[in-house]
């Protein structure tokens, strides 16, 4: 099962004053007389505390970490004039399991943001032997729709390329692209949907999540998780770090950054994996539902959160 990133204060609390107590009985104890060649390897009270002090020490940085980033986000929403049920904040710190989650389980409108999990579903397949980069998928007239990107605005084909279409869906967000994705897996695998869903391996999705391209916070969060915690999945980490330079998550921070906007109507969305050159160090996941000003609100979102995470390192 998917792991849970759940920050509980007293779960963590409690299983270290066991763990101390444990070792302190276990390595504690006087030798046995009727095993007199046995070493017996001691472990004292200092030394217990002296470890106690170290993990408090680990336990107080991520308490405050989280602490940090409270303050960030409330201040920004004071800022903007936004209430919290307007929003939808996921952070995951991959390096301590560190969490930060504002109305995580909420649905929200996707917009583009899932685009990522059907680049996944896409290189799954690739992995299991049934389709490649080459492989053309058919377009019909159908699937326009109109928007950014050169598929959507050029003189169409009758099939592309999957790379191509993974590569302008990911850099422009082009619906068209992405339409044949959708239709031509569902023709020939199963529903896209519910591929999509189960691609971010999170637990009980909502039955709403199936009707629509509706998303939770901590489903694109455990999906960007899985897309850079799996190597197979760094060509798709490859077209985001390159993609919409200088807009929203990257308005403030110009690299090592993978993102991935999302718009439509009043949702306004963006989603990101964060790198330490390359090693990702943490995901953020930021949903908004009719709230202006909302480029500036995640970009500067984005940067403080950044910095309060390097700052408690």
């Amino acid at each position: 099962m998917k792991r849970k990133r759940k920050f509980q204060l007293s779960l963590v609390a409690f299983f270290l004053s066991f763990s101390i107590a444990a070792l302190v009985n276990l390595f504690g104890e006087s030798e046995p007389s009727g095993n007199p060649n046995r070493i017996v390897s001691t472990f004292s009270e200092t030394e217990a505390a002296n470890l106690a002090d170290s993990e408090a020490v680990v336990f107080n940085e991520q308490a405050s970490e989280n602490t940090a980033i409270a303050e960030v986000v409330q201040g920004l929403l004071d800022e903007y004039g936004t209430t919290p049920d307007q929003v939808s904040i996921v952070y995951y710190d991959l390096q301590n399991g560190n969490q930060y989650l504002l109305n995580e389980d909420a649905i929200f409108y996707a917009a583009s943001t899932t685009k990522v999990a059907v680049a996944g579903i896409y290189i799954d397949l690739m992995e299991q032997g049934l389709l490649n980069w080459d492989s053309e998928l058919p377009y019909y007239d159908s699937y326009y729709e109109e928007g950014n990107g050169e598929i959507t605005n050029s003189e169409k084909r009758l099939a592309y390329p999957v790379d191509e279409l993974i590569y302008q869906m990911l850099t422009y967000s082009d619906n068209t692209a992405t339409n044949i994705l959708e239709e031509y897996y569902t023709d020939t695998f199963g529903d896209y949907r519910t591929a999509v869903i189960k691609f971010s391996e999170i637990e009980n999705p909502s039955s709403e999540l199936y009707q629509g391209n509706y998303a939770t916070g901590v489903l694109l969060a455990e999906t960007l998780v899985k897309v850079a915690e799996n190597d197979q999945y760094e060509a798709i980490t490859d077209i985001m770090k390159e993609a919409q330079t200088g807009y929203r998550l990257k308005e403030y921070i110009s690299e090592g950054v993978a993102a991935k906007y999302g718009s439509y109507d009043g949702w306004e969305h963006d989603i990101g994996i964060f790198y330490d050159g390359d090693a990702p160090e943490y995901v953020l996941v930021v949903l908004t539902n009719d709230m202006g000003d909302v480029d500036e609100f995640i970009g500067e979102l984005s940067l403080q959160i950044n910095k309060t995470r390097v700052n408690a390192s």
